[in-house]
């Protein structure tokens, strides 16, 4: 199949002028996709910067308060894991939940597990969970929740 063209044979197509310049538009275009990529990274570092959000299983206890809230996580973690558990399961069931216990895995010493969690612009809440152990079996668990304002 062959083009048909209304040009005749010969003779050159005109070509209509440009009424605008192309730079015109290239400093626009620039300028909306400035914009575009500056309202990306605002919104991607206010989602950044809540670096402490409080885990859902958490909640619960933040929302008893201090003396409440650490009666009833004490409670939780004595029926799940009595006296004679292993150690294992326990501390990968708070670091699960959101606490370092890093420095509580030392036999014997028991050490502790902190949990921190803003509540508000102003108020910190420390959850600390001191496990005792001899290295290999759960012998009791202490609860103590605190708000501070730093």
């Amino acid at each position: 199949m062959m083009a048909v063209s209304a040009t005749p044979p010969g003779k050159v197509a005109e070509v209509a002028p440009r009424t605008k310049e192309p730079s015109q538009h290239t400093a626009r275009n620039a300028l909306l996709a400035g914009l575009l990529l500056l309202g990306i990274g605002a919104l991607v570092a206010r989602g950044c910067s809540e670096s402490f959000v409080v885990p859902h299983e958490m909640e619960r206890y933040l929302r008893q308060g201090p003396q409440h809230g650490a009666a009833l996580l004490q409670q939780e973690l004595e029926r799940s894991y009595p006296r004679g558990s292993g150690i294992g399961p326990f501390f990968a069931h708070l670091e699960r939940l959101g606490f370092d216990c890093t420095a509580a895995l030392t036999s014997g010493q028991g050490g502790t597990c902190r949990y921190r969690a803003w509540l508000d612009a102003r108020r910190l809440a420390v959850i600390l969970v001191r496990p005792a152990h001899d290295g290999v079996v759960l012998r009791g668990v202490a609860v103590e929740m605190m708000v501070e304002a730093p």
